[in-house]
């Protein structure tokens, strides 16, 4: 029996309007935002798998030299790629439209970030 990783996917992509209302939740903003400046040292390097709207990456430039933000829904690529570059430390983070089963960054990193919705 071979592996199919595309059988394997558990539903289609999370509609933008559902991670707005997540992004409105400020209990849930507050708490990733406090793990991410506790976890991210100044100068790390961080990878965030499934970066959807790429605020978590936004959090981890406020400290790491470089984040890659991985995500394959390309119209939150797009919604990542907007608010970054608004944004300070924006050229810190690479918004990559990828599949996270695939993507391996260009270089070791010392943070992995991942908060899959399915």
């Amino acid at each position: 029996m071979q592996n199919n990783y595309e059988s394997l996917e558990l539903g289609q992509f999370i509609p933008l309007h559902y991670h707005y209302n997540m992004l409105n939740d400020p209990h849930r903003m507050k708490g990733f935002k406090q793990a991410i400046d506790w976890v991210v040292k100044p100068g790390a390097k961080v990878l965030e798998l499934g970066g959807g709207t790429g605020v978590q990456s936004f959090f981890a430039a406020q400290k790491a030299q470089k984040v890659y933000c991985v995500e394959r829904n390309p119209e939150l690529v797009e919604a990542a790629r907007k608010l970054i570059e608004k944004n300070t430390n924006g050229d810190k983070i690479d918004v990559i439209q990828a599949d996270a089963m695939h993507y391996l960054p260009p270089e070791p990193v010392d943070i992995v970030i991942c908060e899959m919705l399915h």
